[in-house]
């Protein structure tokens, strides 16, 4: 399709963890390679806009700095930073931490993506799902029907069946879109 629209949502923890599973603890989606990969799908003109769903900690506060509270940044500041200067689009929640438990909620992304999908149905022909995660088949079900093209970028070991069977095409990462992170050692 001349000049096909696409929307490529990127949910960055799924993505993370089904990376994980399959090649190990410290292995990383290597976005550029993941980017090349889905713009190689296409043998025609198209205009392909990124969106990475992030989920990161609240920021620490350390000490004061000419009166002002001084926010210590972490490693996600540097992802998220690299992750714009790629091209993507980033939309970030912050987990919240239940204080009794110290544990964090709030950290998906399946009902903003799903939103977005629906609020920018007139602006892409081709939606792009990178996730391996069951439960948006009920969106890309909805999708269809409404003339929209459904595809999944995602790994072959980590992918939902129902996923798979909702999907107009599913597209599997393989190592080449992955590398190995150096492990960080407390000194």
């Amino acid at each position: 399709m001349a000049d096909e629209r696409i929307l490529v949502a990127v949910d960055v923890s799924n993505l993370w963890r089904s990376c994980q599973e399959v090649f190990g603890n410290w292995y990383r989606v290597n976005y550029i390679a993941l980017q090349k990969k889905i713009r190689a799908q296409r043998f025609h003109e198209c205009n392909i806009k990124f969106i990475a769903y992030t989920v990161t900690l609240p920021p620490k506060w350390i000490g004061r700095e000419g009166g002002r509270r001084k926010k210590l940044t972490h490693e996600n500041d540097k992802f998220l930073t690299y992750l714009r200067l790629k091209g993507f689009e980033v939309k970030n929640l912050v987990a919240k931490t239940e204080k009794s438990v110290n544990k964090p909620f709030h950290t998906d992304w399946d009902v903003g993506i799903a939103l977005d999908a629906v609020n920018l149905a007139n602006t892409y022909d081709t939606f792009m799902l990178v996730s391996g995660d069951g439960d948006y088949s009920i969106l890309l079900e909805d999708l269809r029907k409404r003339d929209k093209r459904v595809e999944v970028v995602t790994f072959e070991q980590t992918t939902s069946r129902t996923l798979h069977l909702a999907a107009d095409k599913v597209i599997f990462l393989t190592e080449k879109e992955v590398f190995q992170a150096q492990p960080k050692y407390d000194a």
